[in-house]
């Protein structure tokens, strides 16, 4: 079945994603996944909780393929770059 990672992130410093973005597609890719959707503008449709600068939504095959991509040694340092230069959430969501 499945999986969506979904990144709701506001970007603080954008220095990093020069670097960020080619390098972790490249990782997503390679371990099945894809990106679905990202978007730097998206619209608040409701609710009044703080919209953020970049939501990302990436599909994976399994639940163990987004898991591998995301525990690898490989992306590691990556997550601590998106970190340092920006705050927000991810979410693994099960697919219908």
């Amino acid at each position: 079945m499945a999986v969506y990672v979904i990144g709701s992130v506001t970007v603080h410093d954008p220095s990093f994603l020069g670097e960020y973005g080619p390098a972790v597609d490249a990782m997503v890719q390679a371990n099945g996944g894809k990106y679905i959707a990202r978007d730097l503008e998206p619209n608040h449709l409701e609710g009044s909780g703080a919209v953020p600068t970049v939501i990302v939504v990436l599909e994976f095959p399994t639940a163990e393929q987004a898991r591998a991509w995301y525990d690898s040694s490989e992306y590691q340092p990556y997550i601590k770059m998106r970190q340092a230069g920006s705050s927000g959430d991810l979410f693994m969501v099960a697919g219908l």
